[in-house]
């Protein structure tokens, strides 16, 4: 089986961003990041995607992204293929509140 031990993301805000992949998935050495050097205020070109073997799954990961203050883009759902959904990580420092979870 092949599996990948890290990943580096650019990122404005790295202690932002390792706060919230620490709270939502106990990702602690897994999980590179370091300052962009390019500003940007949406995608930059990659989206990271992980597959799990159970529909459930999809919700509770989502879920775990939430509660560590991630925003929705696109609620978990079933399609044809897969169960899938997306959300925005919360990887810089604001003062906005935090969003509140609505599945419960």
């Amino acid at each position: 089986m092949t599996s990948i031990e890290s990943v580096t993301l650019d990122v404005a805000d790295p202690t932002a961003a390792k706060r919230f992949y620490t709270a939502a998935f106990g990702l602690e050495t897994q999980i590179r990041l370091r300052t962009s050097e390019a500003p940007t205020t949406g995608f930059r070109g990659f989206t990271p995607t992980l597959t799990v073997s159970q529909p459930a799954n999809v919700g509770s990961l989502i879920g775990a992204a939430l509660d560590a203050g991630a925003t929705t883009l696109k609620p978990a759902a079933k399609s044809l293929w897969a169960t899938a959904g997306s959300y925005k990580p919360r990887t810089e420092r604001s003062g906005r509140s935090r969003p509140r979870r609505t599945d419960r």
